[in-house]
């Protein structure tokens, strides 16, 4: 399973390592592989406490991921994101399917990706 980490856990991440940890990269990297496995997402936070840090884990499942695709984008985002990673559409041929150019589709791509993370990385 993939763990994808939380705003805290990216906060630290780049304390560590002089990195960002971007979950826009980190959902995407999710959607090119172990979604379409079946496979849910394990999201973990690390977050200060009394004694140091404190680390809780939770999955997100795919059910859960394609619920937030639907309830968070618009249709062309939807699209976008259901050609690249659950059809598996080559880039052209994405954009040849929707009729629009390469920009456009890296554009809604992001703008989708972007939209869904608060949903996926909400705290339970």
């Amino acid at each position: 399973m993939m763990a994808l980490g939380s705003i805290e856990r990216g906060q630290r991440f780049k304390w560590l390592t002089g990195h960002d940890l971007d979950p826009v990269k980190d959902l995407a990297q999710y959607l090119r592989g172990e979604f379409q496995l079946g496979a849910p997402i394990r999201i973990t936070n690390w977050r200060p406490d009394a004694t140091g840090q404190t680390l809780t884990e939770r999955e997100v499942s795919r059910l859960e991921v394609l619920r937030a695709m639907a309830l968070t984008l618009t249709l062309r985002q939807r699209r976008v994101l259901w050609l690249l990673y659950v059809d598996c559409l080559p880039w052209d041929e994405a954009c040849a399917r929707l009729h629009i150019a390469s920009s456009t589709l890296a554009r809604e791509r992001e703008g989708a990706l972007t939209a869904m993370v608060p949903l996926i990385y909400a705290k339970a």
